[in-house]
């Protein structure tokens, strides 16, 4: 292969997303060869080109721009969306439809059309026209009901889980529909739920709950499995789940903590038994050391933990610039496959607000 993966070239997708979960679908669609055209308000344009700079320029760089009043030119909007191979739609179930420019409307006049709508509860049930941000559709849709952590703190996840979930499961959705559309001649209407797309993932760990209640009970809760702190008030994570990653770990920390060598936790059995007090042998053992002494020390093992990177800690880590992740000077993020060897290649930066009006609503071809 001489290219990285283009499978959706020559395909062509409108966006009428904002923030983070449909542009990310798209990013991921344009990552695999999908023109993206973006249609934003001609005055607002997508509030994340205020809010994060940073995070809007890696999200859509090398899409088009395009500034449509949706409310005021439907009849521009419908031209471009008769050029297109699919529609990316962010808003509340029924809105665009209401406007009459809605997938009703716009399915009907083109058979073929792919429309996917990335809402927070879905287009149907009584949570459908509710309000959704990422914190709250996590919280309705199950995400903390099973704990991970003995403690049984809940605590919010350090990335937007909901929205780039969402965003995931559309972008594989539209790429099977597109595939589909091919074959059938005949379009599909998407309904991605940030709600469905968590409870997914909440849900097995519900039904796997124990019966008492006690989240002492839960299979994934372990001791050993947990982020622990550190001297020098870093954390360090570890991931003991097998009895060999268990052994090197306690040997590594025999001569601060000679308890965890005891044998009664030498098994899983054994380390799930009383899991507070394993908790608490291993919070004072790695409280002992700095993060960077832990560290050091680990690494001669060959056991399973991580340091708990913070800030700009990920762009500057050995490991992420080897695998050629990240550009820093150019603000971007591969796509995390790698393809024969190869990653995406990089593309041209963000589009400035309504940079490609001349090109698609004047109806030319793009050079």
């Amino acid at each position: 292969m001489s290219e990285y993966l283009q499978p959706l070239s020559g395909k062509r997708i409108l966006d009428l997303s904002r923030y983070l979960p449909g542009p990310y679908a798209s990013r991921l669609l344009q990552a695999h060869g999908a023109e993206i055209i973006k249609v934003e308000h001609p005055q607002h344009g997508d509030p994340l080109r205020k809010i994060s700079p940073e995070l809007f320029e890696d999200l859509n760089r090398g899409k088009y721009s395009v500034t449509i009043d949706l409310k005021n030119e439907k009849a521009e909007f419908l031209a471009l969306a008769a050029k297109v191979d699919a529609v990316i739609d962010g808003f509340r179930p029924g809105y665009l439809n209401g406007l009459g420019i809605g997938s009703e409307t716009v399915m009907r006049q083109h058979p073929k059309l792919l429309w996917c709508s990335i809402s927070g509860f879905g287009m149907s049930g009584p949570y459908a026209s509710r309000a959704a941000h990422d914190m709250a559709t996590l919280a309705m849709a199950g995400f903390y009901s099973a704990p991970s952590s003995v403690s049984g703190k809940i605590t919010r996840p350090n990335v937007r889980l909901a929205d780039l979930e969402a965003g995931n499961k559309a972008a594989l959705s539209i790429t099977m529909a597109l595939w589909e559309a091919d074959q059938s001649g005949e379009g599909t209407l998407l309904d991605v739920s940030m709600f469905d797309c968590i409870a997914a993932l909440a849900a097995p760990m519900a039904l796997a709950a124990p019966s008492s209640g006690n989240i002492h009970d839960m299979w994934q809760v372990m001791a050993d499995s947990d982020l622990y702190e550190t001297s020098d008030g870093r954390h360090l994570a570890l991931a003991t789940l097998e009895d060999k990653f268990w052994s090197t770990f306690a040997k590594a920390a025999k001569d601060i903590a000679p308890k965890l060598s005891d044998t009664r936790f030498a098994t899983r059995n054994g380390r799930d038994a009383d899991k507070q007090m394993l908790a608490k042998l291993i919070s004072s053992a790695i409280r002992c050391r700095s993060l960077a002494e832990w560290v050091e020390r680990l690494e001669a093992v060959d056991s399973c933990w991580g340091p708990v990177l913070i800030g700009d800690e990920l762009l500057r880590d050995a490991h992420a610039i080897a695998r050629n992740l990240v550009n820093r000077s150019l603000g971007h993020v591969a796509y995390p496959v790698v393809a024969d060897g190869k990653r995406e290649p990089e593309k041209v930066n963000a589009p400035e607000l309504g940079a490609d009006n001349e090109v698609f609503i004047r109806n030319t071809t793009p050079s």
